[in-house]
């Protein structure tokens, strides 16, 4: 519509479809929810949050020991740290703003492409010598919004329905999967959106839509930067190119075939010469595959992401162990067959069974001449990025966090689920005219099932109990002794303690030798002991081994502790009668309170000189 101006030209008037508006509508919505539950119900991190900040803003130093994974994984390390480490870790220093060459510098260290940490550097940047989750989370609500709005108009296509598409975005968006992953302060949500926007320029190649060149050019800066964000990106893209490399040869589209085949190398090849680090991650880091002994068979492994998805998006579960129903349903669909085949040559010759037969064939020429093949490609896809995540990562000892490295193709599992009962219900005549309030309905189900019966994963309640938690605690005159399992795990306390005096950061199953150590606090400040009971409970099931040494294994089985000097099992009590009769025979320790981190209980004791 369009109307006339006081020189005489007409100019249009933009008006939003109400598809739109009503997208943007459901866009603030979740926003909304996912900004609250941050702000009311998150209280502490997963170790790899603070990490996030620590990679992207810590100047040439990526951890907070040593240089290399191996220096944080060592249980005997020990070290003394200043608040003011903790801080420069995690903050952007005055004269270290937009230093992008230190951010690429400590991804080349870590298991991680930089274009995440290189964004949150950049916020930080704007905003030096200060920390706060908003700047981490402020790349999740771009991705958000970005990612919606591209997995609309790639459901509006594929499924020629834009109710249908605001269904897709409303079950995935309001899912507590969506919850979770963007309440997570990682680069999965930006992961995630890039996978949506590579989803929505493979639509417009299958549907012809715009200049081939043109989608080419938008698919390669996508696979690109896709690459550089997580290396998980390259077998998604890896596996949408194979598809749609045999969709083209087999639909003998030839120079398109060659064109795309060389952009995607290109995009891919370049993101490696950009960044050679990929390779050493990719094939000679083993920091998610340790303890493969300890792994779940492949299936097993498949099942188990598939189950994560499904309770994420929609609250069911998938069973990980029991095959017996599998048994059934095989014997069921033999003995089917067994009644049938003999049926079918009996009624060979009949009339209505020639019909019905004819009908039939015409129904599968109908079928796979309408096929719609993104769905496959959808499929193919998702199955080969879940056989990935359980090829490398040892989803025993991850569990439900897991699900991070499946948040990004969930969305386009949800589109091919609507894109299935779609078709069903379509191909029912009696119902097809009502199949946006039946999906409607469905949809609404999905949602309340997901915040039912999904876990609300990466809040981390700090269920703090007696006088306070460690913040609390914290001032410019304060010092810690922290006992805790892996060095590693520091990262976790670092913006609770980062006002602090000092801190000595010890394993607790090492603590008796570190008494020395241990005396050079400065006792002119206040002075808490942090235990992590958590670690003593993995201490207190030791076995004898076929040596007849303590021995303690992880759930990777990898060998926590094994010392014939520490044969006697260390309990709590054990350490404060240890601190009160030999490191400060003349102190006390005093119960302070308790705290979770990271999702384990952590003991704080005051250090009270004896009147």
């Amino acid at each position: 519509m369009s109307k006339k101006t006081e020189n005489g030209t007409h100019s249009k008037k933009i008006t939003l479809k109400p598809a739109i508006i009503v997208l943007l509508v459901l866009i603030l919505l979740q926003i909304v929810i996912v900004s609250f539950t941050l702000i009311n119900k998150k209280e502490n991190y997963h170790s790899d949050e603070p990490w996030s900040y620590g990679l992207a803003n810590s100047f040439y130093k990526p951890f907070l020991f040593g240089e290399t994974h191996v220096g944080y994984c060592q249980l005997d390390a020990r070290s003394w740290l200043t608040g003011e480490d903790l801080h420069n870790y995690l903050t952007v220093q005055p004269g270290e703003c937009f230093r992008f060459d230190s951010v690429w510098y400590n991804q080349e260290l870590d298991v991680h492409p930089p274009v995440y940490y290189c964004l949150l550097h950049f916020i930080c940047s704007l905003f030096p010598d200060s920390f706060s989750n908003w700047y981490a989370f402020a790349i999740n609500i771009i991705a958000m919004i970005v990612g919606q709005i591209f997995l609309f108009k790639a459901a509006s296509k594929l499924c020629k329905s834009d109710i249908i598409a605001l269904l897709v975005c409303a079950v995935w968006g309001f899912s507590q999967g969506f919850v979770n992953l963007n309440v997570y302060l990682r680069m999965y949500s930006l992961l995630t959106m890039f996978a949506i926007i590579f989803l929505y320029c493979h639509v417009r190649l299958y549907t012809e839509e715009g200049s081939f060149v043109k989608n080419m050019i938008i698919t390669a800066v996508v696979t690109f930067l896709g690459a550089l964000t997580h290396h998980y990106f390259l077998a998604f893209a890896f596996i949408w190119a194979a598809c749609f490399c045999f969709y083209y040869l087999f639909s003998k589209k030839f120079t398109e075939l060659f064109r795309y085949a060389y952009s995607m190398i290109i995009s891919v090849m370049l993101s490696i010469v950009v960044f050679p680090s990929t390779f050493v991650h990719m094939f000679f880091d083993d920091v998610l595959n340790h303890g493969s002994e300890y792994k779940m068979p492949l299936i097993n492994g498949i099942r188990a992401c598939l189950s994560l998805i499904v309770n994420s998006v929609c609250g069911g579960k998938v069973s990980v162990w029991s095959t017996g129903k599998y048994a059934y349903v095989f014997i069921a669909i033999v003995a089917l067959l067994a009644v049938c085949i003999p049926l079918c040559f009996l009624f060979r010759k009949e009339v209505w069974f020639k019909n019905a037969v004819g009908k039939t064939k015409d129904s599968i020429v109908y079928f796979f001449k309408h096929f719609d093949f993104m769905l496959l490609f959808i499929v193919i896809t998702s199955l080969f990025c879940m056989t990935a995540v359980a090829l490398s990562v040892n989803i025993n000892s991850m569990m439900m966090y897991t699900d991070r490295y499946l948040f990004f193709i969930m969305p386009q599992l949800t589109l091919a689920a609507a894109m299935v009962i779609k078709y069903i219900l379509s191909v029912i005549p009696k119902i097809k005219k009502a199949v946006p309030y039946i999906m409607t309905a469905a949809a609404c189900v999905s949602i309340v099932c997901s915040h039912i019966y999904c876990d609300k994963r990466y809040l981390f309640p700090a269920n703090i109990t007696g006088k306070g938690g460690i913040e609390s605690t914290c001032t410019e005159n304060t010092s810690y002794l922290l006992l805790s399992g892996y060095p590693w795990q520091m990262v976790c306390y670092a913006d609770k303690m980062m006002n602090c005096d000092e801190v000595f950061v010890s394993s607790v199953y090492r603590f008796k030798e570190n008494t020395e150590e241990f005396r050079k606090i400065d006792r002119n400040d206040k002075c808490y002991i942090i235990i992590d009971s958590d670690e003593l409970g993995k201490v207190d099931d030791f076995k004898d081994n076929d040596s007849g040494v303590a021995e303690s294994r992880d759930t990777n089985g990898q060998i926590l502790f094994d010392s014939e000097a520490f044969n006697d099992r260390i309990t709590e009590q054990d350490v404060i009668d240890n601190f009160e009769n030999v490191v400060f025979p003349d102190s006390h320790l005093e119960f302070y309170g308790t705290e979770e981190i990271f999702g384990g209980e952590v003991k704080i004791y005051e250090l009270v000189q004896n009147s």
